[in-house]
């Protein structure tokens, strides 16, 4: 009739079916278009349609999605579109944000968006649902360039995340304001230090300010930190600035600092009063107890690194490697007291690199009363091959107490040797193949370099670049 016009039917849009119905009403205050479409789309389909928007964007999202979209248009141009989406039958990924969903998981998407004249004025509302472990609510407003300028995220809620957080869009920059009381960065962590960094993390379009206060830090599985102030600043090139303070589950204090060293490259130090218990957050290691550590590392663009870490004052527990070093070495005396209360260290000092998807080790020192230790060599993925040696130092401080000459020998860097057990770990990492060869010499040089405290000290103080 002259009043409106309804229009139903069945097509075949950018590939995809399409049930729809447009629906004209010609006088009064409700004149104006609206229109419905109901249809299913793969990844490349969102794509035509413009639906691949963060984190639903082709690199999140993969497989089939039911798309319910209602659009709504007076004669103003103004536009309200509503849209729906059951993402059922498809797998959602984000590690950044540590979003998964599998296939045949129920989950839903709602958004309502409002344009003027084919710009997006604002996202007053939309949501994500999977489940009582996922949920994410907020809102965008965009500028009148048809740009976002202002994310509010008034619910984060996923497997380990519970936190809310503002994104503001500044001509020069992006700035980031979190809180909430826990965040799981185990996601974050691996897809920055999995494979090549440069390929998972590039860099922003827009240099990134990024503020947060979060009560509780998961860093892994195995560990997390609390009461997380971080104050961060990354540039176009993807270089860091800026400081994170918080504290181990001890309660001891941990830092990190970020900035542009002297040699043009981002220079990393992290510090704590419990190395374990960061060590441990981190999931390198559960077999440390205590211990003051420094460790600093120099980033250059392509996300190589090099650098040292140093702990003084640890006791080691349960190593299961060194377990079967000492058992193959008929140690059983120093074996027993690492499976019972642990070996006390005075200090250890760890070069290290991280160059083509490859951890390296060069000349690793470890020295307390009972033992002392090198290892060199290299992880890359599962597999391994790690050499060094191991001396026992009460057989050491028994030889200097037996033969006066001895003494003038641990000061020389020529003749003589001492009788130590160089051991080799190699193979995957999980069950790696160890050798011990107890026929083995150690120079005076590296006996000194291993238990002279001067020595140490000199070696674990090297000039930093600033």
């Amino acid at each position: 009739d002259n009043r409106k016009m309804l229009l139903e039917g069945n097509g075949v849009l950018h590939n995809a079916k399409t049930v729809f119905s447009w629906e004209e009403v010609f006088k009064g205050e409700k004149a104006g278009s609206v229109f419905n479409i109901e249809m299913l789309l793969d990844t490349a389909a969102r794509k035509e349609f413009g639906l691949n928007i963060y984190p639903f964007d082709e690199n999140g999202l993969d497989g089939l999605t039911k798309i319910n979209m209602t659009s709504k248009m007076d004669r103003q141009d103004n536009e309200e579109i509503t849209i729906s989406a059951d993402l059922t039958s498809a797998v959602l990924r984000n590690d950044i944000i540590g979003l998964s969903k599998d296939r045949n998981i129920p989950a839903t998407v709602e958004a309502k968006v409002k344009r003027v004249k084919e710009k997006i004025k604002s996202v007053p509302k939309f949501s994500l649902n999977a489940g009582r472990k996922t949920a994410i609510t907020g809102s965008v407003e965009f500028d009148d360039n048809g740009k976002p300028a202002k994310i509010n995220l008034d619910k984060l809620k996923l497997q380990g995340t519970d936190l809310v957080a503002k994104i503001a869009f500044y001509d020069s920059y992006a700035d980031v304001n979190v809180k909430g009381a826990y965040f799981n960065a185990e996601r974050l962590i691996d897809s920055l230090t999995k494979g090549s960094g440069k390929d998972n993390y590039g860099g922003f379009d827009t240099p990134l300010q990024i503020q947060a206060k979060l009560d509780e830090v998961w860093l892994s599985e195995k560990g997390n930190i609390h009461n997380v102030d971080l104050n961060f600043f990354f540039d176009k090139k993807g270089q860091k600035y800026g400081l994170l303070t918080a504290n181990a589950v001890t309660g001891q204090k941990l830092k990190i600092t970020a900035g542009k060293a002297t040699n043009g490259k981002t220079k990393i130090v992290m510090e704590s009063d419990d190395a374990g218990a960061v060590l441990k957050a981190l999931d390198i290691t559960s077999n440390i107890r205590g211990g003051v550590m420094r460790g600093y590392a120099y980033m250059d663009d392509d996300f190589n690194l090099e650098g040292k870490a140093i702990v003084k004052n640890f006791t080691l527990v349960k190593a299961e490697t060194l377990s079967q070093i000492l058992k193959i070495a008929s140690l059983t005396g120093i074996l027993g007291v690492l499976q019972g209360e642990g070996l006390e260290f005075d200090m250890s000092v760890i070069p290290f690199a991280y160059v083509d998807n490859t951890w390296q080790i060069k000349e690793a020192i470890a020295s307390g009363f009972s033992l002392g230790l090198t290892a060199e060599g290299y992880l890359k993925g599962e597999k391994l091959n790690i050499e060094g040696n191991i001396v026992p130092a009460y057989a050491f401080n028994s030889f200097l107490g037996k033969i006066p000459l001895l003494g003038n020998l641990f000061t020389s860097e020529d003749g003589g040797g001492l009788i130590s057990f160089k051991y080799y770990i190699e193979g995957q990492l999980q069950e790696p193949k160890i050798t011990v060869n107890p026929l083995s010499a150690l120079t005076p040089g590296m006996v000194r370099k291993i238990f002279d405290k001067n020595v140490l000290d000199k070696v674990s103080s090297e000039k930093e670049d600033k």
